[in-house]
């Protein structure tokens, strides 16, 4: 039996280490107990895999019993990373001001999105956890302008032995790289934030509603809280072999902070435009369970009764977190990948019928290789059979 069961709520011991972290990133500020004997390492090593890092230092800082009791050997490294961290982000956030102010010459307006957006504009701490690159977000008809710009500047496309026109069509962004003495530079560019599986998302509101912010004294726009918001919770989608603490934590972080600032009719009318919904429960759902997250303002909106809805509350949250093998990851990936889609017709065809390059990433593999690309099409294919096999014995077991 695989460690994750999806379709049956099984329960499993919850590690002191994991517990742990949780309270460390739960906004809620919930207080430590039973700290003695943790094993540092794990929480360390955990805390810079979910890119939390940061946040569990600064926890850490302003609870004395817990500076007693950490070695002062994980202190130091806690303390350490978070000025690397700092010194990569500012490096990266003064490429961004630098791409912003040449491509505004060029009539071309660049977005900041995702992690320097939430770490600049929301938290104002470039501290908080690493950035693995900077995310940008471009109208679509902006693109060929944008990338021979690039190409100009030094950066190089980032295509994976892939081509760019899979990029552009199924994952609606392309990476560029460039290198900056010794460090390098990823760029994401993106004219939408989610791929199509299987809907398009639009994005017309989001442009309409722009805000002007000053970053280090220049002019930027930015998105709506809202958008933001949206921007945050659907991000979720993208990182389903096991969930980011980091994302959790941000959902929280901008429920209880901005629950009375949201226009929270909105969040709804373009999360149901753009089929969110499921993508939206499951964030709450996780939030609800891991960081006791209890309000949420589009809880009664959310609360309805599917298939999909009844099988995501049967996930055991807690190891889809921290897996206990990394056997599962990638029948997580499919499982949730079609729990959290919108459409069960279109998202079947996509499986069914995905792109080669789709198959060979999903596996990791060079998509050069026919043979590898077939076999590996076939285990693809397998997945929806498993998934059955699951379903029906979960309720002959339950049964």
């Amino acid at each position: 039996m695989e460690s994750v069961l999806l379709f049956r709520r099984k329960e499993y011991p919850v590690r002191r280490e994991n517990a742990f972290l949780l309270r460390a990133v739960s906004p809620l500020k919930r207080e430590f107990t039973d700290t003695d004997g943790l094993d540092w390492e794990y929480i360390y090593r955990n805390a810079c895999q979910h890119r939390v890092s940061g946040i569990v230092y600064n926890r850490i800082k302003a609870t004395p019993s817990l500076l007693h009791s950490i070695p002062p050997l994980y202190l130091g490294r806690f303390a350490r990373g978070k000025r690397e961290i700092l010194q990569h982000n500012e490096a990266l956030l003064q490429e961004f001001l630098t791409l912003h102010q040449e491509l505004k010459k060029l009539q071309v307006e660049i977005i900041p999105i995702k992690g320097m957006l939430l770490l600049k504009h929301i938290f104002h701490d470039l501290s908080l956890r690493p950035l693995s690159d900077i995310d940008i977000l471009i109208r679509e008809e902006d693109y060929p302008r944008v990338k021979d710009f690039l190409l100009h500047y030094g950066y190089s496309l980032l295509l994976e032995r892939r081509k760019e026109s899979y990029w552009r069509r199924h994952q609606c962004h392309v990476k560029f790289s460039r290198r900056i003495n010794s460090r390098k530079i990823l760029l994401e560019v993106h004219w939408t934030f989610l791929p199509p599986r299987p809907y398009p998302v639009s994005l017309s509101s989001l442009w309409k509603r722009l805000q002007v912010t000053h970053w280090e004294g220049g002019k930027i726009l930015i998105p709506s809280p809202e958008d933001i918001f949206i921007l945050t919770f659907s991000h979720i989608y993208l990182h389903l072999r096991f969930i980011p603490l980091r994302i959790i934590h941000d959902f929280s972080w901008l429920t209880l902070h901005f629950k009375d600032i949201y226009d929270w009719e909105y969040i709804w009318q373009e999360t149901a435009a753009n089929h969110l919904e499921n993508i939206l429960y499951f964030c709450h759902l996780v939030a609800q369970e891991l960081l006791s997250l209890s309000y949420f303002p589009l809880r009664e909106k959310l609360n309805r009764q599917s298939l999909k809805t009844v099988l995501l509350r049967q996930l055991p949250l807690r190891e889809l977190v921290f897996p206990l093998r990394s056997s599962s990851l990638r029948k997580n990936e499919f499982i949730l990948r079609h729990l959290l889609s919108g459409a069960n017709g279109a998202m079947l065809r996509y499986f069914l019928f995905p792109p080669r390059e789709e198959v060979t990433r999903f596996f990791t593999l060079p998509s050069s290789s026919w043979q590898s690309g077939v076999a590996y099409h076939l285990r693809f294919l397998y997945l929806p059979l498993w998934a059955f096999w699951q379903v029906v014995k979960g309720g002959k077991d339950s049964g």
